[in-house]
């Protein structure tokens, strides 16, 4: 869990990386409680069939640019259409898209793109 404080030492955000949630806190000037706590957590939106594929050896080259939307966007990968097991591809990006050098195997890969986006969960 990652911490985040003040320059007076009040805890703004408990982030916890592995899973996209957290906690930020509000609190009023010359105060020693915080005023309300914000839970949020990461959601992953699918926004449809913009997916494209072409090929490049070694690369698969995905692009996403019919999205109208803004990122960040995760790449999924999976053995599976069902995408029972994904592997997500590197960090969220802003970029549309991805190159994964996969040509040279023989598996067969199945893709899918998620607008990543925090949402608040509870207000306390």
């Amino acid at each position: 869990t990652l911490y985040f404080y003040d320059t007076e030492g009040k805890l703004l955000e408990e982030y916890l990386p592995a899973t996209g949630e957290g906690k930020d806190y509000v609190w009023l000037p010359n105060t020693y409680e915080p005023l309300a706590r914000v839970d949020f957590t990461l959601a992953d939106t699918d926004d449809g069939n913009v997916l494209k594929n072409t090929k490049s050896s070694p690369n698969v080259h995905l692009d996403w640019s019919l999205d109208t939307t803004s990122g960040p966007f995760v790449v999924q990968r999976s053995t599976s259409f069902t995408f029972s097991n994904p592997v997500y591809l590197g960090p969220s990006q802003s970029a549309k898209t991805f190159d994964d050098a996969v040509l040279n195997n023989a598996t067969n890969y199945a893709y899918r793109i998620y607008r990543r986006t925090l949402t608040d969960v509870q207000n306390h």
